[in-house]
């Protein structure tokens, strides 16, 4: 799941990477992203560790993070990661998030700088 500013964007499902048994699927890593719908549960689930991590951390809310999780039939939805520096949104599968990301820079960029921009 990926959030911009706090919020869930989308989120994409790689499927199954190791095969049964052990080893990669197929031989080689290979990921095939594919957007899949957010449940309310896994939003809110998302939201509460972006916020956890500012809390502990007493930094701001992070611009960007992607949360993964997985929905175990033992323990409910589980955290597995919080990456809050990752490399790719996977925006060619959501080309709209593009400027939902670019509008985050810019406003963090105008509070960090004033309205009038950077110094010169």
């Amino acid at each position: 799941m990926y959030l911009v500013d706090g919020r869930v964007t989308h989120a994409i499902s790689k499927g199954a990477l190791l095969a049964r048994g052990g080893g990669l699927r197929g031989g080689v890593y290979q990921e095939h992203p594919e957007l899949v719908e957010v449940s309310a549960a896994e939003a809110a689930l998302a939201e509460q560790v972006v916020a956890a991590a500012g809390a502990v951390t007493g930094a701001p809310l992070p611009l960007y993070a992607r949360i993964d999780m997985v929905d175990s039939a033992a323990f409910g939805l589980v955290l597995l990661e919080a990456e809050l520096f990752e490399p790719t949104f996977n925006l060619h599968l959501v080309p709209e998030v593009v400027d939902v990301l670019a509008e985050a820079v810019l406003a963090r960029l105008q509070a960090v700088d004033g309205p009038a921009g950077p110094p010169a």
